[in-house]
């Protein structure tokens, strides 16, 4: 996530906003499947050796995070982080990609976004989206806690008779509900919830950074689900059911570089820039709710 803003363990981050979109109404989220998305989400662990943040491991590993965000913070609270830089990816599952093949349903990223290519060289099978903003705790024992986070960018669902556009996605832990802005053809419908990810599945790992230096934190293999408001705005615009909320359209991942928050800060209020100052997030547009928007 960047140093603009984090609200959101990346959870997820998946998320959006184009320039062009930007000038309209930047971001708006993913459907068949995010995020940001964070949405920004997390990975595998690395501490010297490629290893899981799991149980006793997680313990010592964040209390050296704590250590770092402030001398007097318990090894028994959660760790609160804020996002510098990173990435978010959103890939289409198998069922989702053979089902979009029935009604020639393709997938294209927004700007700033960028394409995630399958095998075949061509064929766009997910989205990389960059962080907006992300902030979010992770407990001692290596589980993600509270969080937010909104993605930069977003996707295209389309073929020959319709257009699904799904920008500013945000996403928000511990419910993993994902919402995101939703133009269908030409018209702006608002922002809904369209999706969901499930968190508990998410397979984080935390590598603590040299003195001074941000820790990295990577997320990976959270299924994103369609809500129901989802599924029926994906049924207006094609004209067919394709999928129901049972159905794990996406697998979520991302990750990057984040600074500890100091216990004194509130985590979800501030954000660190690159500077290192901890600020109060940009303002944000009363109609879309984006920083970005013009």
């Amino acid at each position: 996530m960047t140093a603009n803003r984090i609200d959101a363990v990346s959870s997820l981050r998946l998320h959006c906003g184009v320039a062009s979109a930007a000038r309209e109404r930047p971001s708006f989220e993913l459907f068949t499947a995010k995020s940001s998305l964070k949405h920004v989400t997390l990975g595998i662990m690395a501490i010297t050796r490629r290893m899981f943040v799991s149980g006793a491991m997680a313990a010592p590993v964040l209390a050296q995070l704590h250590g770092a965000a402030s001398a007097n913070a318990s090894p028994t609270a959660d760790a609160a982080f804020t996002l510098l830089d990173g990435l978010g990816e959103m890939r289409l599952t198998e069922v989702a990609r053979e089902r979009l093949a029935t009604e020639k349903i393709e997938l294209q990223a927004l700007a700033p976004a960028t394409a995630v290519v399958g095998a075949d060289g061509t064929t766009v099978v997910g989205v990389k989206l960059p962080p907006e903003y992300s902030t979010g705790t992770i407990s001692p024992v290596g589980q993600p806690g509270k969080g937010s986070g909104r993605a930069l960018g977003g996707v295209v669902l389309r073929n020959s008779k319709a257009r699904m556009e799904i920008a500013g996605i945000r996403g928000s832990v511990p419910d993993g509900r994902v919402f995101a802005f939703l133009k269908i053809n030409d018209q702006w419908v608002g922002e809904l919830p369209l999706y969901a990810g499930d968190v508990s599945a998410m397979r984080l790992s935390v590598q603590p950074g040299a003195p001074g230096q941000p820790t990295v934190i990577k997320g990976s293999d959270i299924p994103i689900t369609p809500t129901q408001e989802g599924v029926d705005a994906f049924t207006k615009v094609f004209g067919v059911a394709l999928f129901t909320v049972a159905d794990a359209v996406f697998t979520a991942s991302g990750g990057g570089r984040a600074w500890p928050v100091p216990a004194s800060l509130p985590a979800d209020h501030l954000e660190r820039t690159n500077t290192g100052a901890w600020v109060l997030p940009a303002r944000r547009c009363s109609s879309c709710g984006l920083s970005s928007c013009r």
